[in-house]
């Protein structure tokens, strides 16, 4: 299954998006401008969470340089039993091990092609089963223009 990490997803509520239109009530009909708004605040804190991501990237870049040239060690006190670094009373900043990255053999990698082949022809002769997850709204920013 293929991630869409490029949008914006909503899970439905249960209880709204599984009942027929004709059996809501009138309170859950949205307008029509109101959507439209709804859909581009949707869109705007997205594109804050890319700029937020990229400012968090370019601060971590700058704090394991500082780490790497010995620089925290020399201007902030380190933490008892290697509990961090205490910035103030309420934040203290810990180094953390990284994720375990695995590498396996040829062997293991020629098994793992073998099983996605074998899954493929599964899925298409149709001895495998799949189960559909909730509904999610894609908001997704095309050339027109969504101001109108």
């Amino acid at each position: 299954m293929e991630v869409d990490t490029d949008s914006t997803r909503t899970a439905l509520r249960p209880d709204i998006s599984h009942q027929p239109a004709s059996t809501r009530s009138l309170h859950s009909v949205v307008a029509t401008e109101a959507i439209k708004k709804l859909v581009l605040c949707l869109w705007e804190i997205k594109e804050k969470q890319k700029s937020l991501e990229h400012e968090r990237d370019s601060l971590v870049q700058q704090l394991n340089l500082a780490y790497l040239q010995g620089q925290m060690h020399q201007f902030l006190n380190d933490g008892q039993d290697e509990k961090g670094y205490p910035i103030n009373p309420q934040l203290t900043l810990v180094r953390r091990t990284g994720q375990k990255q695995w590498n396996y053999s040829l062997s293991c990698h020629e098994m793992a092609c073998k099983l996605k082949e074998y899954q493929r022809h599964e899925q298409q002769n149709g001895a495998a089963s799949y189960t559909q997850g909730p509904a999610f709204w894609d908001v997704r920013m095309e050339t027109a223009d969504l101001t109108k």
